[in-house]
């Protein structure tokens, strides 16, 4: 991979003056390290957005302050705007080509798993990138996960299984899962059954209540006027 250069200025604007070197187009940062005076610098937006496509957070960036001799780097931490997602402060960390890093490289998952082709498994990734030990010079932009060989359900990928560059160490269990294959489920969802009423009112034609299964919703009056008329007619 080809040597990725950035250029910067130092800045003096800091603080709440800071805005004044956004609103020019430019992005405030700063660069440190461990026997470097922390120095505040005004980066290009445009160049800086290029760069970090390529280089993210594990690949070395030749940082040239003000015409000196570029300075091996990694972009430590980007501060975005809340609302636009533009980056707003840069964090550069100055490394040693002969020390040890900490730092964290992105997974990149290639190719296509049969379990998913041919079953209609789904792919669960458990991490999408890896905390690894190396030195500078044997950073890289990213590391590889081959899906192929995951051939049925229940087929896993475990950090042992991943093929490392040399003078990487990765700073994980070796048997814990990286990615696996598991079967589609549906939840069901059992149909609520309709309980009835035990009783259901209803309005007759002159506004009265009845309740359904009460002869038929007979207005109790009437029926006790039906009564006596039979009783009067047993009579005679």
């Amino acid at each position: 991979m080809e040597s990725l250069t950035l250029k910067a200025a130092p800045r003096t604007a800091l603080g709440r003056r800071a805005q004044r070197v956004r609103t020019s187009g430019s992005i405030p940062a700063v660069v440190y390290g461990r026997e470097l005076t922390p120095k505040p610098l005004s980066i290009s937006g445009v160049e800086f957005a290029r760069v970090y496509r390529s280089a993210g957070e594990s690949t070395l960036v030749d940082l040239a302050v003000d015409g000196a001799p570029p300075m091996k780097t990694l972009i430590q931490e980007v501060a975005r705007d809340p609302i636009t997602g533009h980056p707003i402060h840069v964090d550069f960390h100055a490394v040693s080509m002969t020390e040890k890093l900490h730092t964290r490289i992105p997974l990149k998952f290639i190719g296509v798993a049969p379990a998913v082709k041919e079953v209609g498994g789904v792919i669960v990734k458990q991490f999408d990138h890896v905390e690894v030990d190396a030195l500078a010079s044997a950073l890289v932009h990213e590391i590889e996960v081959d899906l192929t060989p995951l051939a049925r359900l229940d087929d896993v990928i475990r950090f042992r299984d991943l093929r490392v560059p040399p003078g990487i160490t990765l700073k994980h269990d070796p048997e814990e899962i990286v990615v696996s294959v598991t079967e589609v489920t549906e939840e069901e969802v059992a149909p609520t059954p309709s309980a009835a009423p035990e009783s259901v009112e209803v309005v007759g034609a002159k506004g009265k209540e009845a309740k359904v299964g009460d002869a038929a919703g007979t207005d109790p009056k009437v029926e006790e006027k039906g009564k006596k008329k039979d009783e009067g007619k047993k009579g005679k």
